[in-house]
């Protein structure tokens, strides 16, 4: 994490892989504003694809985190509608109740 900080990243393809596991990483840390801003440049740019995936479950990941239960639930429906057999469905259903 402390390497990927020091990187300047866009959402160009390019930096992609690296902008999401920057925010993965963050939101482990609990960094999660930091994260909502990694997640939601990807996000601005890619809306398929594994980055997208990733970002978009780990921004309700950040939300249930900061305890912005509405906003993380529309986010996890989000997820779901995307990606209903996604790499995180199953996460994603627990974490509504389903």
């Amino acid at each position: 994490l402390a390497l990927l900080d020091e990187m300047s990243l866009s959402a160009h393809i390019s930096d992609r892989d690296a902008l999401t596991l920057r925010g993965e990483l963050r939101a482990q840390a609990r960094r999660c504003t930091e994260a909502q801003q990694d997640f939601g440049l990807i996000l601005s740019q890619a809306h398929t694809g594994a980055s997208a995936e990733r970002a978009l479950f780990g921004r309700a990941t950040c939300l249930l985190e900061q305890r912005q239960t509405v906003a993380a639930r529309a986010a996890l429906e989000d997820y779901l509608r995307v990606y209903p057999a996604g790499a995180h469905a199953a996460q994603a259903r627990r974490a509504l109740g389903r």
